[in-house]
């Protein structure tokens, strides 16, 4: 144990986000637990960051400021910055829930072979309304494969030991987005992850985002999963791969229902299918290209069948 330090540093990226930057500070600062650091990171953010920060005055808070180098520069930097033997994530468009850290070190101390905690999260909008939000299923142990198929680790929701850090090493700092889907399966290829199913973040929603370019995201995520297969497959199942392909195409043609026309969604399902039959996602996304043509085609029958005499 660090017995200088904080035992928690905690990473805030800053890019875009000083409207809900207060937000995300209040909430590290109302934690019940309270042997911290918050390293507030700012990449050459547009806004006023400094400004903001000036307004806080506490010695467990660092602000630091860089040339911009993205998410994953940021992050890094934070990392090579921490002192604790514990290192967590808040994005600034987020909020923690005040006993985050309480648990989650509760969890460690009942787990102690994991390596990261993490929680489940609650969607808020931007002005921190609560919003009916995907909740995805959380796994604990080695996670790789149910990982491999679907990242249902919030970054905002982790926190992890400093051994996994130095064991992983920095995020691939090539990559402007989904960096965190990446460093989660390099993580979970040595470390077991332990899950609270209980929403201990709320995840903000809004514009600005680079979560919201989905086509890129779709695009980033495939190249993820093909390089990591080159360098780590042998860590990931045969059935974890064929789900994960199967994903690929159906998040590409659910994408584009409305947008693609119709024979080329349709394709999309089916190469899906063709990836992992069991797929029931992808099956009603079948029925819902066809079903249509379906019914005009009935229509027309019935339309032109000749009248009982």
């Amino acid at each position: 144990m660090n017995k200088d330090g904080p035992l928690v540093s905690i990473v805030m990226p800053v890019y875009n986000t000083e409207r809900y930057l207060p937000d995300a500070v209040d909430s590290v600062l109302a934690q019940t637990f309270k042997n911290w650091e918050l390293l507030v990171l700012s990449d050459e953010s547009p806004g006023d960051a400094r400004a903001i920060m000036a307004g806080y005055d506490d010695p467990r808070i660092r602000f630091l400021e860089h040339k911009n180098g993205g998410p994953a520069f940021t992050r890094n930097r934070g990392m090579q910055e921490s002192r604790g033997d514990f290192i967590a994530f808040l994005d600034s468009d987020d909020v923690w829930l005040p006993e985050k850290l309480d648990k989650q070190l509760d969890l460690f101390r009942r787990n102690p072979d994991a390596g990261v905690v993490y929680s489940q999260r609650e969607t808020i909008d931007e002005q921190g309304r609560v919003l009916r939000g995907y909740k995805p299923r959380l796994h604990s142990g080695m996670i790789l494969d149910h990982l491999y198929v679907d990242n249902f680790v919030c970054m905002s929701s982790a926190i992890m030991k400093r051994a996994v850090f130095e064991k992983v090493g920095l995020i691939d700092e090539r990559l402007r987005m989904s960096e965190d889907f990446d460093y989660w399966l390099r993580v979970a290829c040595f470390f077991s992850f332990a899950p609270l199913d209980e929403a201990l973040v709320r995840y903000r929603v809004h514009t600005a985002q680079v979560s919201t370019k989905t086509d890129y995201r779709i695009k980033t995520v495939w190249e993820i999963r093909e390089r990591f297969e080159r360098e780590f497959g042998q860590y990931v199942g045969f059935r974890a791969r064929r789900r994960a392909k199967a994903l690929h195409y159906s998040h590409k043609a659910y994408r584009n229902e409305s947008l693609a026309p119709r024979g080329a969604v349709l394709a999309d399902y089916l190469r899906a299918l063709l990836w992992y039959p069991p797929d029931r996602f992808s099956w009603r996304g079948v029925l819902r290209v066809l079903t249509p043509r379906l019914l005009v085609r009935l229509y027309r029958r019935l339309r032109n069948r000749p009248e009982a005499a």
